[in-house]
């Protein structure tokens, strides 16, 4: 960004100025070097441009005015007798020099405060948690402005790697502790190790399953407060899971610890939203509560770079309300989603519980059919006993009782008669049976249906 501007303009007199404009960043002003027409030769201004322009030294020549403005946000750049054609040009520089000065300014705050960081790390004989956050957070807050492209390239690379010096010396301490801690840590984890080992053999002794449920509880419990390395952490935590399980299948039954349905899957879902909802709702409370206070303190005797900083500060607390709010709105609507989908999965629940109550009832009333219709096979076989047992024997029964009856005069019909009267009881049967069949089996049906 060029602290240095070179532009024509004219004075009060209407006399064609040449004007060199340079920003003193440190004392938060701008020099104006205003070069009458007959000193702006064509070497001149090319020396101005190439040379002046890119902070190399220029010879001025004596015949010109210097005139010191403080850089403001509300005034011109220029006093009022000075006129230029590319306004545009001016007002830019005046909103970018703005930037610079504060820009420069929050530099060196960091740079006072990177210098009191490094007087306690140079202080440390061992590691120190408390200063490794607050050289952390200092970074953070550093990589915020960053981000946010409020500090120069140049700048943000020196308290890059006066920081990265501070981050190695404190990595050489914690590496120190870190072995320390992960004695400490697998000591620690070979105690619950012991513990669950114990609960593991009596679950599977089939000792009381309530007792050793409470005593898994307090485990947990401890095991949640006590600080270990990662993987004993990760090992513990899978083992105090599986043996919760276990419980749970001993007690009751092999499905119990197996996968969940849909509609558990997606109520726990809907539960973790809620506590997602309910933790933004809060964090976007707390913003605003910050914006109030800065609003508040804004108002207050402080000097003009706080004030400025605060705003600048309140600037990015509304744009990260902004994005929360829009987080939340997103979160409200799978919020909805996922109460359509439950209810669509209760619905599918109810229908599935109903058909499974009435295919345990038609196969409870397919269970007598079968038995009703066995019993009128019974009757028709003893029907059929009396006659003889196959259709040969049957026609050949008719035959003799048809010729004895002929004989003693006390049966008209004929044989064709008498066998197709036989038939017909027979078919008659059947479909008496699955008449039946059919009553039974809509009738059940429809009871099911109504008792819903």
């Amino acid at each position: 960004m060029k602290t240095k501007i070179v532009i024509w303009g004219t004075n009060e007199n209407d006399e064609k100025v040449l004007l060199g404009i340079d920003l003193i960043e440190s004392e938060n002003k701008v020099n104006i070097y205003v070069f009458p027409e007959s000193e702006a030769t064509e070497v001149f201004y090319n020396q101005m441009i190439n040379e002046w322009r890119e902070d190399n030294p220029v010879v001025l020549p004596d015949n010109h005015i210097l005139i010191e403005r403080p850089l403001s946000v509300t005034d011109s750049l220029l006093p009022d007798h000075i006129k230029v054609t590319r306004t545009d040009v001016i007002n830019r520089a005046k909103a970018e020099w703005h930037f610079v000065v504060l820009s420069s300014k929050l530099y060196e705050l960091y740079k006072t405060e990177l210098t009191e960081l490094r007087e306690k790390v140079s202080s440390l004989n061992s590691y120190d948690k408390n200063i490794w956050e607050e050289l952390k957070n200092f970074w953070q807050k550093v990589q915020k402005q960053m981000y946010d492209k409020a500090l120069f390239r140049e700048h943000a690379k020196d308290i890059q790697e006066e920081t990265n010096e501070l981050f190695d010396k404190m990595k050489a301490f914690r590496k120190k502790w870190d072995e320390k801690f992960k004695e400490e840590s697998k000591e620690k984890a070979a105690a619950f190790h012991e513990k669950l080992d114990e609960i593991r053999i009596k679950i599977n002794e089939g000792l009381g399953l309530q007792p050793l449920w409470n005593e898994m509880k307090k485990i947990q419990s401890r095991f949640r407060n006590e600080r270990l390395a990662k993987q004993d952490k990760n090992e513990l935590w899978n083992k105090i899971d599986k043996l919760f399980k276990d419980i749970k299948e001993k007690k009751y039954g092999p499905n119990s610890g197996g996968k969940k349905n849909a509609l558990d899957r997606i109520e726990n879902r809907y539960k973790g939203l809620l506590a997602a909802i309910k933790k933004m709702e809060n964090s976007i409370k707390w913003d605003k509560k910050d914006m109030k206070f800065q609003e508040d303190r804004a108002e207050g005797t402080f000097g003009q770079l706080e004030r400025e900083l605060r705003g600048a500060k309140l600037k990015m607390i509304e744009e990260r309300v902004n994005s929360k709010e829009a987080k939340l709105a997103d979160m409200l609507k799978t919020k909805e989603m996922l109460e359509s989908k439950i209810e669509v999965e209760k619905e599918k629940a109810r229908k599935a519980e109903e058909a499974e109550k009435i295919k345990a009832k038609e196969e409870e009333l397919k269970a007598k059919v079968k038995e009703e219709i066995a019993a009128k096979n019974a009757e028709l076989d003893q029907k059929m006993s009396k006659v003889g047992s196959t259709p040969e024997a049957v026609v050949d029964k008719i035959v003799e009782e048809t010729v004895k009856a002929e004989n003693d005069g006390e049966d008209d019909r004929s044989i064709p008669e008498k066998v197709q009267d036989i038939a017909e009881d027979v078919v008659d049967t059947a479909k008496a049976a699955a008449q039946v069949i059919k009553d039974r089996v809509t009738k059940a049906i429809d009871d099911l249906t109504e008792e819903e």
